[in-house]
């Protein structure tokens, strides 16, 4: 899990992670294929509401999965989440569950694009602006 998340994020957020699972450990689910992960999340419970992230996978049907996973684990209370403004199906996905924008944000960078390519495994919802 934490060479993924470093592969998507850029950096290594090993202490973030075992702070997110040791808090709300029934919100971390991960999924793989024979053995290979294929990506996780984690979620945190921020005053009245949840707070889905990091979701980190290599396809649009494996974040499909690990939402709907956390989002029933989350029954009941309203739903957060920061998704990248350029995986458009993934909003479609989450506007067709009932989510709606609240807020835009933008990653800027200097020295090239260290973003994953298409097809990599990527961030599909950060874990917060304050984390990242």
């Amino acid at each position: 899990m934490p060479a993924c998340d470093q592969i998507a994020f850029g950096a290594s957020r090993l202490p973030l992670l075992r702070q997110l699972h040791a808090v709300r450990p029934s919100y971390a689910f991960v999924a793989d294929q024979g053995g290979t992960l294929k990506g996780f999340v984690l979620g945190r419970s921020v005053l009245l509401a949840g707070h889905v992230g990091p979701l980190v996978v290599d396809d649009l049907s494996t974040a499909c999965a690990l939402a709907s996973a956390v989002f029933r684990a989350m029954a009941g209370r309203p739903v957060f989440l920061d998704v990248p403004e350029d995986e458009r199906e993934w909003q479609g996905w989450l506007e067709a569950k009932g989510f709606r924008m609240q807020r835009h944000f933008t990653r800027m960078g200097l020295g090239g694009d260290v973003w994953p390519a298409p097809g990599e495994i990527r961030c599909y919802g950060i874990a917060g602006p304050e984390f990242g």
